[in-house]
């Protein structure tokens, strides 16, 4: 029992690093951008967002359209804010990088041009706007910190294949620790909701599996 203690963390280790340096595996490529904005919508009040067309893109966003195979940008149809988020997928003779460093100008072009005398209070969302990137995917987000958090939320999940979760990415970035150990164990032998784990502190204990 000891020894399958001490060897499944190391295979599930070994395993998940090779994951960290393979590109895209866990993200889908398959997902309408349309869709992908409807679910978003349903984080947000989403009856007081309006499309953008291509002419706004290419006028008032300075955006060069060809970048992108689809896309979708929404903004505040009754200027009470600057809530405002977009979701673009690279064309296929696009490389990723032109689509963020494309979406970065855009943020870093209404920082510039913002007059202070315009809804300042609105002003620390421009600031804070973020930018998330997911395989061919690029989403930015001017929201408040929640809303922000909760748009992000919904991207990921409608772009992360069935049973599939961000714990490769956590664990790219943490170290690998017995409680990231157990965490992956119960998520992928049980296929127990990621909410449920996080919500039961005592499965990290390291006393549930072995």
């Amino acid at each position: 029992m000891k020894t399958i203690r001490f060897i499944i963390p190391i295979v599930l280790s070994a395993l998940l690093l090779a994951s960290c340096s393979s590109k895209n595996t866990n993200v889908r490529d398959d997902v309408a951008v349309s869709d992908i904005a409807a679910a978003v919508d349903t984080r947000l009040e989403a009856e007081n967002f309006a499309s953008m067309n291509e002419s706004y893109l290419k006028g008032a966003m300075k955006l060069d359209t060809s970048l992108f195979k689809e896309y979708e940008v929404k903004i505040n149809a009754f200027g009470a804010n600057i809530d405002e988020y977009g979701i673009f997928k690279a064309a296929d003779n696009t490389g990723i990088k032109d689509v963020e460093k494309a979406v970065r100008d855009y943020l870093q072009m209404r920082l510039d041009t913002w007059m202070e005398e315009y809804m300042p209070e609105e002003k620390p969302k421009l600031e804070a706007a973020e930018t998330v990137t997911m395989g061919s995917y690029v989403m930015y987000a001017i929201l408040s910190e929640e809303n922000k958090a909760n748009v992000f939320e919904e991207f990921k999940s409608m772009l992360t294949p069935p049973g599939k979760t961000d714990i490769v990415n956590l664990y790219c970035v943490k170290n690998a620790t017995r409680r990231i150990s157990n965490f992956i164990i119960l998520r992928y032998i049980f296929h127990l909701p990621v909410k449920n784990i996080i919500d039961r502190s005592h499965y990290f204990t390291g006393r549930f599996l072995f």
